[in-house]
């Protein structure tokens, strides 16, 4: 089989969106993206993914949340995986493969690098995690793009999506981020095994 040129690829929102860009740009992969707005409705069309995997290549990006492991969501998910899809999981969210470029990361927030974590894997909430640095930075910008206003119930800041977005296409450097983060670094060799199929 030949190296792919192309590939579909589904993901929860706009940050994951970014980050999946990123990566295939890097391995110079075309892509075009479905962004679902939510893990539900990404599962939702999963089977739909899978049937289509059938005859085309597919590259599908969720994060773990809150269940207790990827190959067990994995399995629950797609019991039945068509040997044309991809289906990686972010541990816990795509903010832990952000936060694991600690020196790209730390400058993007205006922190020190000593604040970032050592494990980002082992964050319970990575987003929660990136976001509270960010209320340390010394760029007023950056807390005012990323923190939530003061008695808001929004989760992030009126800037988070565009200044995550921005830092990913411009600084955050994903074979970098691999050696910190496991999640991350499993992602990207089962990507090189998509682009470069086994000959046969």
């Amino acid at each position: 089989m030949s190296p792919i040129a192309s590939i579909n690829v589904a993901v929860e929102g706009d940050c994951d969106r970014a980050i999946a860009a990123r990566l295939l740009l890097d391995l110079e992969i075309e892509a075009r993206i479905h962004v679902m707005h939510g893990a539900g409705g990404l599962d939702s069309r999963l089977p739909n993914y899978n049937a289509a995997a059938r005859h085309a290549t597919w590259f599908v990006l969720r994060d773990l949340d809150r269940h207790d492991c990827a190959p067990r969501l994995i399995a629950t998910l797609l019991p039945e995986r068509s040997p044309g899809l991809c289906l990686r999981i972010a541990v816990r969210a795509s903010e832990a493969w952000i936060l694991a470029d600690r020196e790209r990361a730390a400058a993007w927030l205006g922190v020190s690098e000593t604040r970032l974590p050592r494990d980002p894997d082992a964050l319970q909430d990575p987003k929660q995690e990136l976001i509270n640095l960010a209320r340390h930075s010394r760029r007023r910008h950056v807390v005012g793009d990323l923190v939530p206003k003061t008695g808001s119930t929004a989760r992030i800041g009126p800037g988070y999506v565009g200044s995550f977005v921005s830092f990913v296409a411009r600084d955050w450097r994903p074979e970098i981020a691999a050696r910190t983060s496991d999640s991350l670094a499993r992602c990207l060799r089962a990507l090189q095994k998509l682009r470069d199929p086994p000959q046969v």
